[in-house]
């Protein structure tokens, strides 16, 4: 019984002075909280780099692509049938029991390949001569 007696005027003064039991649980857990968040968000910045430096490889590898097929000699015909072989193997590789990660990636190449395959449309060319505003002399 002393015990509690002591325990109480412990607690009360531990009160008074703005002290309340569970509150450091509090405050370290929000501190925890606060370093999952910085860690969420330096993982998440961390991948949206990553993200970013693969868009930016496949932005240049697909013009490479693009203008080997459009070259019109004989670069572009092998090229062409490096993309129907990977098209094949894409094919054959999405028949099989695939994870979900590894069917979004298959699903991917194969897309990127098709879109590859397809003719290319005419582009405009970048300037025009417009026949207009000159005077003949």
């Amino acid at each position: 019984m002393g015990n509690d007696f002591v325990r109480k005027d412990r607690v009360r003064e531990r009160r008074c002075k703005g002290w309340m039991p569970g509150a450091s649980t509090d405050r370290a857990r929000r501190g925890a909280e606060r370093t999952s968040m910085q860690n969420l968000n330096a993982i998440v910045s961390k991948l949206n780099d990553r993200l970013l430096r693969l868009e930016g490889e496949l932005f240049v590898l697909r013009s490479i692509a693009r203008a080997s097929l459009t070259a019109g000699d004989e670069t572009a015909g092998r090229t062409r049938q490096l993309l129907e072989g990977a098209r094949l193997a894409l094919s054959d590789e999405a028949q099989r029991p695939l994870d979900r990660a590894t069917t979004k990636y298959v699903a991917a190449a194969m897309a990127m390949v098709d879109e590859l395959l397809e003719q290319p449309r005419e582009a405009a060319p970048l300037f025009r001569v417009i026949d207009g505003g000159k005077r003949d002399e």
